[in-house]
């Protein structure tokens, strides 16, 4: 019932009590669209529990692969949650050959490309009820992708002569993603409850491109592209809603808002 939890992969099926399939449910999740609720009750447990998964894959001859783990420990009243990650690309390449005709023009060339890159991603989650009607849950999470290709051509370009022509160009990407929030919820008495949540996000991609031509038999330069692009974009925001249920078929919700973006 809390929306910001670290799902049921680390509940052992021998811990579950009964599991509940409501294909009816309240207002409260109808109103959002949900159909059905599945609702796992787990036995009572006092002692500390403790969870982990690992996960790998790699290519041969290398190429690409990835590294995974998932943690969680903790006891009924607080625990910690944790994934991290990685995958890469290495040496993908591709080849290139292209021929186009017009009144008075051709041109042939033929190209190599190289990719590599990777991306690496992190997340922690800390949640506990430190009474039976409190629930809180932090959480920071983090992704960074990085790649770069490299590229060259070779060709003719057929005006009234034959023309030698080569490009070399690079692209770099790199992009990072860091979001952190926290979240409470209080139950009352009359089944009432509170939830208030922070939320902040930081976004940035970088870009970078090389071209460059050369013509003629010593392939002097005659061209350079170059583009780049730096964009940040930061957002945050705190929203606080009380929810009442009237019976099974009534539900109300009321709170407030406040965001900022900046790009």
């Amino acid at each position: 019932g809390n929306r910001v939890n670290s799902g049921i992969a680390p509940v052992m099926p021998s811990e579950i009590e009964s599991v509940e399939v409501i294909t009816n449910p309240s207002a409260r999740y109808s109103k959002d669209g949900i159909q059905a609720v599945v609702n796992i009750k787990l036995k009572e447990k006092r002692a500390p529990y403790q969870w982990y998964e690992l996960a790998t894959r790699h290519e041969i001859p290398l190429s690409d692969g990835f590294g995974v783990g998932y943690f969680e420990v903790g006891n009924p009243r607080i625990s910690l949650y944790g994934r991290a990650a990685v995958d890469y690309k290495y040496h993908q390449d591709s080849h290139t050959e292209s021929a186009s005709e017009d009144v008075g023009y051709k041109r042939r060339y033929a190209g190599d490309t190289r990719l590599n890159g990777g991306n690496v991603l992190g997340e922690l989650l800390l949640k506990g009820n430190p009474t039976e009607r409190d629930y809180y849950a932090v959480q920071i999470y983090y992704t960074g992708d990085r790649t770069k290709s490299t590229r060259t051509t070779e060709g003719i370009l057929d005006t009234d002569n034959d023309i030698k022509y080569r490009s070399s160009g690079y692209d770099r990407n790199r992009s990072h993603i860091l979001t952190a929030g926290a979240y409470y919820k209080r139950t009352f008495d009359n089944g009432d409850d509170l939830e208030l949540m922070m939320n902040y996000n930081y976004n940035r991609n970088k870009l970078t491109s090389d071209e460059t031509y050369g013509y003629g038999t010593q392939y002097n330069t005659d061209k350079v592209y170059t583009r780049m692009f730096d964009n940040t974009r930061n957002s945050a925001s705190v929203s606080a809603e009380y929810n009442k249920e009237f019976g099974y078929t009534r539900f109300l919700g009321a709170g407030a808002r406040v965001s900022l973006s900046d790009d």
